[in-house]
């Protein structure tokens, strides 16, 4: 981990600010950003790279250790909002703490500390705002979509990802309208609209195809491997395994092998698929596990523990009694 955070500008020459009093860190950044502020041009790119290099991490670094460095680098840029004058460089400064504040929103849902994950997301879009960030706007609100997701509420998520798919409608931020279609894809299929569903996946593969190479920090985990496990999760919840199979297979050859977490997500909806096919296939569970368990996932846990209550038909056969161990001893 600290061979990944020095590469990510962790011990870089920019110091790491520390909250002030009781302040919550949301709290100091929304007051900062309320006041004048000055800051160069070199030092907001140097900040941004930090900021890149964190998103960077979220992949691989487990929520709880990468936490405390977004924090600490969200007290820096609050520091020099508060005390720079406004120019054209704190625009760009709003944007970089606004994303550092979408970040931390992310780890906090991570760790199911909702409250706070909610706090870190609305000072993100008062951070967009100030900095006229459309872009950022749309990722803040498609990362809220999960946690609408995850409390069942499919039509608030589709709501949610309609407005940021609409925010993000400007140049530049093709790739971040990708991901928005597919994750609409997923709850269109989560609520059954079937045709809604497949025309999102068809947004998201054409903007995808026509995508740069770089967009935006959020936007680094998103690989044709992301945009096919999509495709597979949307296909399995509309209940088609044969598309759902063919899906898997090419989303598991382009995804590699490494211990990310889109991959714990990718192996879950992997197994449901075998599932619809009344096939018991928990070697891919077992190994999302592994990575959900090694990497503090909860979002990728929640998942693997909806593919358990699909495996209850075959809940006394061996291959689940010793995934079931698994979970016992790891989670």
């Amino acid at each position: 981990f600290l061979r990944l955070f020095a590469a990510a500008g962790g011990g870089g020459g920019v110091p790491p600010g520390a909250t002030s009093g009781d302040s919550q860190p949301w709290e100091r950044l929304s007051a900062a950003l309320r006041r004048r502020a000055t800051v160069t041009p070199e030092l907001v790119e140097e900040l941004s790279r930090h900021t890149a290099g964190l998103y960077g991490l979220e992949e691989r670094v487990p929520a709880r250790a990468l936490l405390p460095h977004v924090t600490g680098h969200l007290g820096t840029l609050t520091q020099l909002l508060e005390s720079t004058g406004r120019t054209p460089a704190r625009r760009e400064l709003a944007a970089t703490a606004g994303e550092t504040a979408a970040l931390a929103g992310w780890l906090a849902y991570d760790l199911n500390d909702i409250p706070s994950a909610l706090a870190y997301y609305r000072v993100a879009i008062e951070a967009a705002r100030e900095a006229d960030d459309n872009a950022l706007w749309a990722c803040v609100l498609g990362y809220e979509s999960y946690h609408s997701a995850g409390m069942g509420r499919h039509d608030q998520a589709c709501a949610l990802l309609t407005e940021a798919q609409r925010r993000a409608a400007g140049g530049g931020t093709v790739m971040t309208r990708a991901w928005l279609a597919g994750r609409e894809a997923e709850e269109q299929a989560a609520r059954g609209d079937g045709r809604a569903a497949l025309a999102a996946l068809d947004r998201a593969q054409d903007a995808f195809d026509r995508a740069p190479e770089t967009d935006r920090v959020w936007t680094q985990f998103f690989d044709r491997g992301r945009l096919d496990g999509l495709r597979v999760t949307t296909y399995s919840r509309l209940r088609r395994p044969s598309a759902a199979h063919a899906a898997a297979t090419e989303a598991l050859r382009a995804a590699g092998t490494g211990a990310t977490k889109k991959r714990s997500l990718l192996l879950g909806d992997v197994a449901e698929v075998h599932i619809q096919r009344r096939e018991i296939a928990c070697q891919y569970a077992s190994e999302a596990l592994g990575i959900v368990v090694s990497t503090d996932f909860s979002l990728g846990l929640n998942r693997l523990r909806r593919v358990r209550e699909h495996l209850r038909p075959w809940q006394h056969t061996q291959p689940v009694r010793d995934l079931d161990e698994q979970m016992r001893v790891l989670v």
